[in-house]
Order: C-alpha cells, then structure tokens, then sequence
C-alpha cells in the first residue's frame, strides 16, 4: 500500500535545496499534499506511482498514460491553480483534487487542458502569480473517465498485438528515452 506521507516526505528531501517558494515552515506539506493526489490517481486508473528521486522533481508530470502526460495537482482550497511559470511545461492534461488535511484524503474535482488554462485570470497567490479556475469550471471526471476508459481499450489491444507483458515497464523506458537517458 502506498504511503503518500512518506512519499511527500522522500521527495522534499531529495530536492530541499530547491528555489521554489514553500508556503509552510513544514516543507513537505505540499509534496504530501501532492502525493495523495497521485495516490488517487493510481487507486482510480491503476497507473504506477513514479518512485523514482530526482532532485529536479517530476519533469511537471506525474503519470504518462494512453491520453498523454497527466500532472494531477491536490489543493485545500476550492479554486484550482496552475503556476504561470509552469503551464508551458509538457502536460497534456490538469487533473485536480481536493486534499482534506483531516481526513488525509484526495478526492477529484475535474480536469483541464493547459491550453484552457491559460485562458484563465491570473491571480497573485502566495506561492507566486497562477492560472486560477474554480472548480465548478472543470470538465467532469466522468467524462474523463469514459475517454480514459476507450483510450485504455485501445491500448490494451495495441499492447496485446505487440505482445508487451509488462506495460508500465513500456511506459518508464519511454520516458527515459525521452529524456535522453537511453
């Protein structure tokens, strides 16, 4: 079972020294935030939780599906926000969660394209100006569920044809290869 305390907890202390501003004395309140979001994520679409620690963080991405590069972004508050200096980063879709500190739960508020959310105002946060929508302004989880879902069944037949066993194995060495590690 996944502990997304500690996996918060790994990865701030992996990249401590980085220059992003930290709103909390705690500096692994974010990273753990982040993580139930993406433990979510896995619960609900079965995708791998990318263990790995690197000091530049995730590349802005957390999963690489059949749909393309998911950063799933958990906040406490109801407005969801994307980073001005982070939305050119190569993501194909936003997912976002509610993260509840009580009950240490992420749950999801709905989906965005990045070229969507750029349209969006720009507010001053305290971590720095930010692409803000409100949740209610969201595409439906159900709705990404069902593109999932018929994205997953086409995958699975490719998958099937090319005769790969392992499928998140396929998926980590293409994001190596990508990143021109191999």
């Amino acid at each position: 079972m996944l502990d997304a305390d500690e996996i918060g907890r790994e990865r701030q202390a992996v990249h401590s020294e980085s220059k992003n501003r930290r709103l909390y004395e705690d500096t692994t309140v974010e990273h753990r935030r982040g993580a139930h979001g993406e433990k979510e994520f896995v619960d609900e679409f079965g995708y791998p939780l990318d263990r790995r620690k690197r000091k530049s963080g995730d590349d802005g991405f957390d999963f690489v599906t059949a749909m393309g590069l998911i950063d799933v972004k958990a906040s406490i508050v109801p407005s969801l926000a994307v980073k001005t200096y982070e939305i050119h980063r190569r993501v194909d879709i936003y997912v976002f969660a509610h993260y509840n500190e009580i009950t240490k739960i992420a749950k999801f508020l709905g989906w965005e394209y990045p070229e969507e959310m750029i349209k969006c105002p720009i507010e001053d946060l305290p971590y720095g100006p930010c692409y803000v929508k409100p949740a209610h302004a969201l595409k439906s989880m159900e709705h990404f569920r069902i593109i999932m879902d018929r994205v997953e069944k086409s995958r699975s037949e490719l998958t099937a044809k090319l005769k790969v066993a392992n499928w998140p194995e396929v998926i980590y060495i293409w994001e190596d290869w990508l990143h021109g590690k191999i």
